[in-house]
């Protein structure tokens, strides 16, 4: 490859992950700058809508002239035969396709297919099909975009390496707009989630910043907020009294988020824990462990309570979280109440 087509792939990959400004669409940009570096005007990119029963078009993008006809065709050839119309499952892009530049005759070795409806409706509307470069930008198993150039030539080593440099960018940038276009959506459920809860609760973020509450934690705010706000950093620095129960959002590095739900006040648990160890074949000291967890009580008083160490009382509970195939003590809580009816 030239100089300046090197220069144009780092450019352009500089440009995909720098802050484009709101209205300038990545993949307009991305299939006008790599016609020329891959000597062909034959280039397009376009997205699946995978998430209802029918597979269908979401876009299509190029700079190639009466691109209009052949999006109609191809709306309706991926609804016709969602999974056999390319050489990929756009539910399930295999593996060893996700965020790798190939050719046609890759595709063909791999697959064992030597053609589709999808080139032979690339055919029938005037473009080439004797060769195909193409990648499918995934993250993870999601097909973000598929970018596919076609020509007369083979396409070359270096100009697969070309598409290739621009792979991780593209993914990246796709993701995060993604990612930004579910926010509202995520919020949204949040809040009928935490009002569905019947208790005060909160989203909070070290240092103490309130993300969001529901209905209940409202009104604590209201009436007393300075008593609120100390209460509830009291308890994310382990000195509470035990009136919230607080469970981490996320795990790892940054800052950290969490949960907090108002402890409602105290309900007899040791009927429903007698039945909970007689359905999950628990021993009698898991049996009172998790008596005191439904309480909502920590380890240290569980431990002094069955005179045993904490140690051993968060050992009951990750056995009990394994019983009941929960990940945290808030949805170990959370299923037994729900058991207990």
């Amino acid at each position: 490859m030239d100089p300046a087509a090197r220069r144009r792939i780092r450019d352009l990959a500089a440009w995909i992950r720098s802050a484009v400004p709101a209205g300038d669409d990545v993949l307009d940009t991305v299939t006008r700058e790599l016609a020329p570096v891959l000597k062909t005007e034959q280039i397009f990119a376009y997205g699946l809508d995978t998430a209802g029963e029918k597979l269908r078009l979401s876009f299509l993008k190029s700079p190639l002239t009466g691109i209009s006809r052949f999006r109609d065709g191809l709306a309706s050839l991926v609804e016709r035969e969602p999974t056999g119309f390319a050489h990929y499952d756009p539910r399930a892009p295999p593996p060893a396709q996700r965020n790798v530049a190939v050719t046609l005759g890759e595709l063909r070795r791999a697959t064992g297919v030597d053609t589709s409806p999808m080139l032979r409706l690339v055919e029938a509307h005037g473009f080439s099909t004797r060769d195909q470069l193409r990648v499918l930008v995934c993250d993870g198993s999601e097909l973000l975009a598929l970018v596919g150039a076609l020509r007369e030539r083979p396409f070359r080593r270096e100009e697969r390496d070309a598409l290739q440099a621009l792979v991780r960018p593209l993914r990246d940038r796709l993701a995060l707009e993604h990612r930004l276009e579910r926010v509202p959506w995520v919020f949204a459920a949040l809040g009928v989630a935490l009002d569905q809860l019947g208790t005060a609760a909160v989203v909070v973020r070290r240092p103490l910043r309130i993300l969001h509450c529901n209905a209940p934690a409202a009104a604590l705010i209201e009436r007393d907020r300075a008593g609120f706000t100390a209460g509830l950093r009291e308890e994310l620095e382990g000195r509470g009294d035990g009136r919230w129960l607080v469970t981490p959002l996320e795990r790892g590095g940054g800052p950290g988020h969490y949960l907090a739900l108002r402890r409602r006040p105290p309900r007899d648990a040791s009927t429903p824990a007698v039945a909970a160890g007689a359905r999950y074949g628990l021993t009698r000291r898991q049996v009172a462990v998790l008596e005191g967890v439904a309480r909502g009580e920590c380890n240290k008083k569980i431990a002094a309570a069955l005179a045993c160490s904490e140690s051993a009382v968060e050992q009951h509970v990750t056995s009990l979280l394994r019983r009941y195939g929960v990940e945290c003590r808030a949805q170990l809580v959370a299923r037994f109440w729900t058991d207990a009816g």
